[in-house]
């Protein structure tokens, strides 16, 4: 028998068409409503936005684990995102929908006023460049990626496809189902999943447990 126990102390403020929707909270945080108002109206000056919003969501979760082989681990759990969206509208209707989200442990690890307004300015002024771009048309070959994209789109074609639980579900591919030990990497590739990692640099990491939800520790692990 194991069980898993979640304590969460949340409090969540959220802009949406500038109207503020203010949860109870269960504890007080330093990270003004102001700041969230402000972020979700500049987008919306633009008017090429049809709606935004900014959310900004703090959890503290204290984690509890119990196995019946003996196992009992307790964990702190702080989760902070702070989002900021805007959704345009193109001229045959097309939904236009951007975010841009900022995650950490601690308030002090958000970025500044100053970063959060430019690049609230820097989506917006996306916005506006896609409502305004002729719509793609269907192409095969060779594509470059930014950097951003190009992590997303290898956490999507390959990432979730190594997941312990698609690899034992009959409603997914199971593509490396039987290729333990196998090459299926080029050899000027490797990847490492190593949850123990809390920051890279100085960006918190997500990603970042120490133990998993069966009471194992994250360890490092390096694959190819």
């Amino acid at each position: 028998m194991k069980m898993l126990i979640a304590v969460v102390f949340l409090k969540e403020i959220m802009i949406a068409n500038q109207d503020l929707l203010l949860f109870s909270p269960i504890r007080r945080c330093r990270f003004g409503e102001e700041k969230i108002a402000r972020l979700s109206r500049l987008i919306l000056e633009n008017k090429d936005v049809v709606n935004a919003s900014a959310t900004f969501r703090y959890e503290f979760r204290r984690v509890l684990f119990l196995s019946s082989e003996g196992t009992l681990v307790a964990e702190n759990r702080p989760y902070i995102m702070l989002t900021v969206s805007a959704y345009g509208l193109a001229d045959d209707g097309m939904s236009l929908p951007l975010h841009k989200n900022y995650f950490a442990f601690e308030l002090d690890e958000l970025p500044s006023d100053e970063v959060l307004v430019k690049e609230a300015e820097q989506l917006s002024a996306k916005i506006s460049e896609l409502v305004k771009a002729p719509v793609v048309q269907a192409y095969s070959g060779p594509a470059l990626l930014s950097g951003a994209a190009a992590g997303v789109f290898f956490h999507e074609i390959f990432g979730h496809r190594i997941e312990g639980q698609r690899l034992k579900s009959d409603f997914d591919g199971q593509t490396f189902k039987h290729m333990t030990g196998e090459q299926v990497l080029p050899e000027v590739l490797s990847v490492l999943d190593d949850p123990s990692l809390r920051y890279y640099g100085d960006v918190p990491l997500y990603g970042h447990y120490k133990f998993d939800d069966q009471g194992i520790e994250g360890d490092k692990d390096v694959g190819s």
